[in-house]
């Protein structure tokens, strides 16, 4: 796998930074991101891993980090993904959150930055297994068997989606650049797909303006 760095950031890692965080350019990571500028949390490094050559999660990710003045890693993990790729399962690879956690804690205690932040939340958590605290307790008994000296965070673990959207307006997180979608249409987002249809629900519970923009439109309630 290769290395890319996307907007100004050290040559040198070490330790510039105080935390690496996860941002795949979706809702939860993005907020987590404005909500750890905002409250000032240190140097923050984010971490993207590009999983396709035609990325809108990449973009976003992009546009994110530069509204809030953050230097973007991004790793290429489309060798793996190709070498995985089959038929039956399109868009859920067994392994894969471990897979890239896994890498992102290996990234963060090899260049001495101590924690590594995720915006997981409690939907992600009560639909994959490997996003379940259950999954994570067990990942932090593996960091202390290795004697890793990183820690991982997951500050949303048990927050609603709807919440999270409230925290990103209260923090001013750039929410219309965030990307959900797992079929684009027209280089938008669909605004039918599971995806799509959790980001919109969250919208409306929490009560926050939906900047988004659906190339089917808005579904109406009820």
């Amino acid at each position: 796998m290769t290395t890319q760095l996307l907007c100004p950031a050290e040559a040198t890692l070490g330790p510039v930074y105080d935390a690496v965080v996860l941002l795949s350019g979706g809702l939860d990571s993005s907020v987590l991101l404005a909500r750890m500028q905002a409250e000032r949390r240190g140097r923050l490094l984010g971490l993207h891993f590009q999983l396709a050559s035609r990325s809108p999660e990449l973009r976003a990710a992009r546009h994110v980090a530069r509204l809030l003045a953050v230097p973007l890693r991004v790793i290429d993990a489309r060798p793996f993904m190709c070498a995985c790729e089959t038929r039956r399962e399109p868009h859920h690879l067994l392994f894969g959150s471990f897979v890239l956690f896994g890498m992102a804690l290996s990234f963060a205690n090899e260049h001495g930055i101590g924690t590594v932040v995720a915006g997981v939340n409690r939907c992600d958590a009560e639909s994959e297994a490997e996003h379940s605290p259950e999954f994570f307790t067990w990942m932090e008994h593996g960091l202390r068997l290795l004697g890793a000296q990183v820690k991982l965070s997951l500050p949303f673990q048990d927050w609603p989606k709807a919440q999270i959207v409230r925290e990103g307006a209260l923090v001013d997180a750039p929410l219309g650049r965030t990307w959900s979608c797992v079929m684009p249409m027209d280089g938008m987002q669909d605004g039918v797909c599971h995806a799509c249809v959790e980001r919109r629900d969250a919208f409306r519970l929490a009560g926050v303006f939906d900047p988004t923009r659906y190339a089917r439109g808005r579904v109406v309630d009820g």
